[in-house]
């Protein structure tokens, strides 16, 4: 039987479409590797020490399901159990050789680049069809369209946080599973033959687990799935919402059991709890986030790489009027919110996209106790501005060349910037004096840079901003222990052991302090004091491999062999890298050696 005319116009259509999605994928790829193909030699830094580097349950050496559990469970974060795996399985691949890292984060980003083609291909076509009022064929524009979206949000300066920065990869895994389920649950509702509709709300549920498990910023997706259904599927229908009354409730009850299991029972006091390592309290935060936010637009739009920092030094604001931008900003964004809502039927895409962008930014700018400002939280809102940017820029420009020609030239710039920004990870030198430059009262950066300076040798230098750190900040113990440690490297022992005495009057459970103090000790001459603070900070961080391997080095060179090889033995276990704990122990196996020929030679039967 012959095909009509019409069914081999389809069939062209749909393989031409086939045909376009596959060159996409492909621009999409090449992309995302020729911007971060610097990093793949970007060494650990900052919080991927303590997540990834010294983080013990990670040390995967074999695919035993309970070792698997314990690098999910046990690490740091154990509510963000896909993420530690996947660190795990890396370590396990190539121990810590930070290129398997780094692929496996851009490999992330790619993926998200590709499903943000293919979500905005649906939420464009939904659009169209409301616009138009009935159901329409795929138009030519839609795909060039969700391309140059998908580009924006792979070529954005804004992104490296969440790809460069190995530790992020908990927000952008969180944001591919997210993306995930919101794509599947709209294929969902377009499929028409039950079971298949079924199974991929199923797929969306699923996805939407792993999305928790990697980032808790995962817990709004309910919310965005709500606005999905509203905005493109029941036509901003009031009456809707009456009828479906209870199936609100009931996803409510879905979000409270998720903020029960991450907050517990107590959630405010858990909340108020984070806030006593704060340096700003509840309500100032709350205040700050209004600036934080309107900073946030201003990147999007203005992503330029001086712009951009690890750790910007913010100012806090104390009340509406102190400073009087935090009354500006409220207005701004109550104002950007108001038109989101009022213009929701005559500009439905533009008012989708405003609410995304502030609904994934609720959980982590809000009253929660974390840091103030981080530029890898608009990973996920950037999402609403690479789709609101290109809708707009397709209505800007009529004519199919000026489209492609300013699409391209924006993506190159936004690209270009991104692989410069990317140079400032190169080392932990090269990041750390950035932030220095960018927020030089920022105690935590002269404290960060000057151990990447003392680890090159650069001693002089490192106390410089360990001293900057301390007039900065007085009581920062990192900065004081650190100061006192390079003094030690200069031969002053005494200054330095006033110093950590000091510090322990200040923190007496700071680990940190009785090793250092325990060391200086040592090199002094006092094993005996050297031993009670090298346990001492065993006490306090029992999994403090340096500690065990001192304590078991000087232990051996007193004599007692049986109990230094134990502690030399547990921090092989927990860092089987460590050079200086292996020479010990091998050291320490030589002398009981040694010990025990004697002890044979000494009880041997007289010669006749």
């Amino acid at each position: 039987m012959k095909k009509s005319s019409k069914q081999i116009k389809r069939y062209r259509s749909s393989n031409d479409f086939l045909i376009y999605h596959q060159i996409s994928i492909a621009v999409i790829c090449l992309l995302g590797v020729i911007i971060y193909c610097n990093t793949l030699g970007t060494p650990f830094a900052f919080d991927d020490y303590g997540d990834i580097k010294r983080n013990s349950f990670i040390r995967l050496t074999d695919l035993d399901l309970q070792k698997i559990c314990a690098a999910a469970f046990k690490s740091q974060a154990p509510t963000r159990f896909v993420a530690n795996i996947s660190f795990a399985l890396n370590y396990y691949w190539g121990r810590y050789d930070v290129t398997g890292y780094h692929l496996i984060n851009i490999i992330i980003h790619l993926i998200n680049g590709i499903l943000v083609y293919f979500l905005a291909l649906l939420i464009f076509q939904q659009n169209s069809n409301i616009t138009s009022g009935n159901s329409q064929p795929l138009d030519s524009t839609i795909p060039l369209m969700s391309l140059t979206a998908a580009l924006i949000f792979t070529a954005h300066p804004l992104q490296t946080e969440s790809v460069t920065y190995l530790v992020q990869r908990m927000h952008s895994m969180a944001a591919m599973f997210f993306l995930l389920s919101i794509l599947l649950y709209i294929k969902g509702r377009l499929v028409r033959i039950k079971w298949q509709r079924w199974s991929l709300f199923f797929g969306c549920f699923i996805a939407w687990g792993l999305a928790l498990g990697s980032k808790e910023l995962a817990a709004i997706l309910p919310f965005i799935i709500f606005l999905c259904e509203w905005y493109f599927f029941q036509d901003l229908k009031t009456v809707w919402l009456k009828q479906n009354l209870g199936y609100f409730l009931g996803i409510g009850v879905v979000v409270g059991l998720v903020a029960f299991i991450y907050l517990g029972g107590n959630p405010f006091d858990r909340i108020m709890e984070g806030y006593k390592i704060r340096d700003f309290t509840m309500g100032e935060r709350v205040l700050t986030q209004f600036r934080v936010l309107i900073f946030y637009i201003t990147l999007l739009i203005y992503p330029h790489p001086s712009r951009l920092n690890l750790n910007h030094d913010f100012m806090i604001s104390h009340s509406l009027l102190n400073p009087i931008t935090t009354l500006l900003s409220l207005l701004i964004i109550v104002g950007i919110i108001g038109y989101a809502v009022f213009q929701a039927r005559k500009q439905r895409l533009v008012s989708f996209c405003i609410l995304w962008f502030f609904a994934n930014l609720v959980i982590e700018s809000s009253f929660i106790a974390l840091e103030m400002i981080y530029e890898h939280r608009l990973y996920l809102p950037l999402f609403g501005f690479a789709l609101l940017g290109s809708f707009l820029l397709f209505h800007l420009f009529s004519n199919k060349r000026s489209r492609i020609i300013v699409a391209a030239v924006i993506i190159l710039i936004l690209g270009t910037a991104t692989y410069q920004r990317n140079k400032a990870w190169h080392n932990r030198i090269t990041l750390w004096s950035d932030v220095v430059s960018k927020s030089p009262n920022d105690a935590r950066a002269h404290n960060n840079l000057g151990i990447a300076l003392a680890e090159q040798g650069e001693i002089r230098e490192a106390r410089f901003h360990f001293s900057e750190a301390m007039r900065l900040k007085p009581d920062h113990e990192d900065a004081r222990n650190n100061l006192k440690y390079f003094l030690e490297q200069g031969g002053y022992f005494d200054k330095s052991i006033s110093h950590y005495y000091e510090a322990l009057k200040i923190n007496p459970d700071d680990a940190d302090a009785h090793y250092n103090l325990g060391l200086a000790l040592a090199h002094k001459g006092n094993p005996d004091k050297a031993i009670k603070h090298l346990s001492e900070a065993l006490r306090i961080r029992p999994d403090f491999a340096e500690a065990h391997s001192n304590l078991g080095g000087i232990l051996s060179k007193r004599g007692n062999l049986q109990e230094g090889i134990q502690h030399l033995s547990e921090a092989l276990r927990l860092n089987p890298d460590n050079i200086g704990a292996r020479k010990n122990y091998e050291f320490a196996l030589r002398l009981m050696e040694k010990a025990k020929t004697s002890k044979d030679t000494n009880h041997s039967p007289a010669e006749e």
